[in-house]
């Protein structure tokens, strides 16, 4: 375990009363500060009768997203595809009406106007879809709104830029994501897609959609297996921070070059997008929205988003099993925090603990 740096004790202590009352069954922090990992703690269970450790692998949700932009835009900086290409260019079954004009960068930045995700996702999981199947189901289901004119938040935009990256290289989206991302920054503890034989050490999820059933996206083996784009990455907390720090200003990663890391951390939309922002993402509340290629941006539209004390220019993104990524350039703070409790147990307490964590370690380091 890394030494921890004794400003951050309040913060653990926080973790848990919030594990001691029920909350979250456990959780883990991992923080990084001028590129140095100033803390590794690990609490309560991962599951039932299996305490949390610096082993346990954690489903990371929708920081998934992060990873298949990061393995899209080895792509973009090969110059083996483009931002601006063409979703039917590369697969020629989405097709038809306005779908013809969504681009790659629609995808990445959540406005190609493509609903959430099927809406019997879990019988698909259940049923053993792949990947390629789940994706092609979008192909039939109209759009939700002209693309580029609006942001909705959507599972299926990281579904098919996946899909595009495999069929212009011919491999699996997991094969890709392990080759260009996790091998090259030695990040051997994090699946896209996670092997049978890792099962044992995997965290559980608790009130997710399809808790308990074979249709359970986090729990289920279907599901732990299936390697989603969008929601498939399983990664222990020491390999989250070091996912994470690959994007400081100062990373030496061989990953992204920096001119990559700078456009995925800058606002793709430049707030003519309209849609609900996180952390609240109430749908009446509809503003102005800063996203970039993969991260979601804190600035003045989405004050909050990864704190009550981060600065504008902070990026990085959430999951709804209890996770956050958070990249604060200005301070040179990476935050990576898991748990194991769902959003649907009550998102309102389910963001104030996470916000509780990155306003504890900004306080401590600053």
């Amino acid at each position: 375990m890394t030494p921890s740096t004794p400003s951050l004790q309040p913060v653990f202590d926080r973790i848990n009363q919030y594990i001691a009352a029920g909350e979250i069954d456990g959780a883990a922090l991992a923080v990084a500060h001028h590129g140095v990992q100033v803390c590794e703690w690990v609490g309560g269970n991962a599951a039932p009768n299996l305490a949390a450790s610096a082993n346990t692998l954690w489903p990371l949700a929708s920081i998934s997203k992060t990873y298949a932009a990061t393995m899209v835009m080895t792509l973009v900086q090969s110059g083996e595809l483009g931002l601006s290409h063409r979703v039917t260019t590369h697969l020629p079954g989405f097709h038809g009406g306005d779908k013809d004009l969504i681009t790659l960068r629609h995808l990445l930045t959540h406005t190609s106007g493509i609903m959430h995700e099927s809406p019997v996702n879990s019988d698909r999981i259940a049923a053993g879809w792949t990947v390629a199947q789940i994706v092609e189901e979008s192909f039939s289901f109209p759009l939700m709104s002209y693309p580029g004119a609006s942001f909705s938040y959507s599972d299926w935009n990281y579904g098919l830029a996946g899909q595009i990256a495999a069929a212009i290289l011919g491999r699996t989206f997991p094969q890709l994501v392990h080759e260009r991302v996790l091998a090259p920054a030695g990040l051997t503890n994090t699946f896209m897609g996670t092997p049978d034989a890792e099962h044992a050490r995997m965290a559980q999820v608790s009130d997710c959609w399809g808790f308990g059933t074979p249709g359970d996206m986090y729990n289920s083996p279907n599901g732990r297996r299936l390697g989603y784009p969008s929601t498939g990455c399983a990664a222990t907390i020491n390999d989250l921070l070091k996912f994470g720090m690959l994007f400081r200003a100062e990373s030496d990663t061989h990953v992204l070059s920096r001119a990559t890391r700078r456009a995925m951390a800058t606002d793709q939309i430049g707030g003519s997008a309209i849609g609900s922002a996180p952390p609240d993402w109430d749908t009446r509340n509809r503003r102005a929205v800063a996203w970039g290629l993969g991260f979601w941006l804190q600035g003045a539209s989405n004050p909050g988003a990864f704190g009550d004390l981060m600065p504008v220019g902070t990026f990085g993104h959430g999951g709804a099993s209890g996770c956050t990524l958070t990249i604060n350039p200005i301070d040179d703070i990476v935050i990576a925090f898991v748990s194991n409790r769902h959003a649907n147990s009550g998102r309102e307490r389910w963001s104030q603990r996470i916000t509780s964590v990155q306003n504890g370690v900004m306080a401590a380091l600053t």
